[in-house]
């Protein structure tokens, strides 16, 4: 008998772990390849239903026409379609067939009813458009007749236009002449403290024609600058504030001329007083001249007047002229005074620490224009001149004795006066006397 061998204890776990391994390797795979499968629903079976059975439509009798009616129907169609030939045709063979028949005869009648309207409407004759006229040739006078008159529409809106434009602006000028006069000569209230007497307009001195003559000797340019001094020194004596003397502006003839143009339509002209005038005469005398003052607010002259010579011993030609200068401005300052100043005899004047001198009105006022401007100056000096001051503003009021009196020439100078004799009370402790 042969006995099993002893298996020692390393051997049998040997043996034990390769019959693990071999179980493993026979179960494992199938168990996880059934594990990684998605499960899918197994449909449930279904059987076959039963088919319906369905009954069979019952047959329904279908209506039926017979010839005759199909022939009506078909009649009756043409009458509604307008073929009334045919309508009047299959109507005639169903009443030629049964005479009595109730449709076809009235059929036929209204067939042929029918057919006559429009046999007789298609027949009538057609109202035809009258012939258009003829359109005339256009002529001289119809063409010019029709551009004349729209040329007249278009220019009389237009000059409606321009009108109206012109209004406006001169309603807008005549508004800025009257607040600008308002801002010059108010008085009064807060105008006080802006100015302590009206402010007349100033002057341009235009320029003087020469009708002596004389080429060697500028008569018209003496008379013009002459003027002006005058009118300097006389501004000067009287209000230093009022408005300088200028030359009169030449003619703007640039390429920009027509702006300032334009503005003149609304702005108002310049507030002075335009001076021209001509020397007349001989070359060696005796002169005369003629001047004029133009008012340019008013754009009217207001003063003219043609003034002669002093008379006397005669003068040489440039000292005449110098004379009628200086007349000529009391006639641009004051016509009435001037006029008055003319009929006036030669006054007599004796300033302080002069000889006795016969002087005319306008002499006289010169001098005094003269004394005053003097007096200014020695008032302005620090300190003041008081026996200065007081000795010319006396020999003033002397010299203002020739000038007519309640004139407006008399009434600024002495205005004047008494403005520097306060000035000197307050400044220097002077007082007239």
């Amino acid at each position: 008998m042969i006995l099993p061998r002893r298996l020692s204890p390393r051997r049998f776990f040997a043996l034990a772990l390769l019959t693990l391994l071999a179980l493993t390797a026979l179960f494992v795979p199938p168990a996880l390849a059934q594990t990684a499968a998605p499960a899918t629903a197994t449909p449930a079976a279904t059987g076959t239903p039963a088919p319906t059975r369905t009954p069979a439509p019952t047959p329904t009798a279908t209506p039926t026409l017979t010839m005759r009616q199909s022939q009506l129907l078909l009649a009756q169609t043409y009458l509604d379609g307008g073929d009334y030939a045919a309508a009047v045709k299959l109507f005639a063979a169903l009443a030629e067939q049964n005479p009595g028949d109730p449709t076809a005869v009235p059929g036929l009648k209204a067939a042929l009813g029918a057919q006559a309207t429009a046999t007789a409407a298609a027949s009538a004759a057609k109202p035809t458009a009258p012939p258009p006229a003829p359109t005339p040739a256009p002529t001289f006078g119809s063409t010019f007749t029709r551009q004349l008159r729209d040329f007249t529409g278009t220019g009389l809106a237009a000059l409606v236009f321009i009108l109206l434009l012109y209004l406006t602006s001169k309603v807008i000028r005549w508004l800025f002449v009257q607040l600008r006069e308002v801002w010059w000569t108010r008085t009064g209230g807060v105008f006080d403290r802006i100015r302590k007497q009206p402010i007349p307009p100033g002057y341009y001195v235009g320029d003087f024609a020469d009708a002596t003559g004389d080429t060697s000797f500028p008569g018209g340019k003496v008379v013009a600058q002459v003027l002006t001094e005058n009118l300097v020194q006389w501004h000067q004596a009287v209000m230093p504030e009022a408005p300088a003397v200028e030359p009169a502006p030449s003619l703007d003839l640039s390429g920009m001329s027509w702006v300032r143009l334009l503005w003149s339509w609304i702005l108002p002209p310049p507030r002075v007083y335009r001076v021209t005038g001509t020397l007349l005469g001989q070359k060696s005398g005796p002169y005369e001249l003629a001047i004029s003052r133009t008012s340019l607010v008013k754009n009217r002259v207001d003063v003219s007047r043609t003034l002669g010579p002093a008379g006397g011993a005669p003068i040489a030609p440039e000292q005449a002229i110098r004379e009628l200068a200086t007349k000529a401005l009391a006639w641009i300052l004051d016509p009435l005074a001037a006029a008055a100043m003319d009929a006036t005899e030669r006054a007599r004047l004796t300033p302080k620490g002069l000889a006795p001198l016969s002087l005319t009105p306008t002499q006289a006022m010169q001098e005094a224009m003269r004394l005053v401007i003097l007096a200014r100056q020695q008032l302005a000096r620090a300190p003041a001149d008081k026996a200065a001051v007081q000795g010319s503003l006396a020999d003033t009021e002397r010299a203002l004795v020739a000038l007519p009196a309640d004139s407006t020439l008399r009434d600024q100078l002495q205005a004047a006066i008494n403005e520097l004799a306060s000035s000197g009370e307050n400044h220097a402790g002077l007082r007239s006397q």
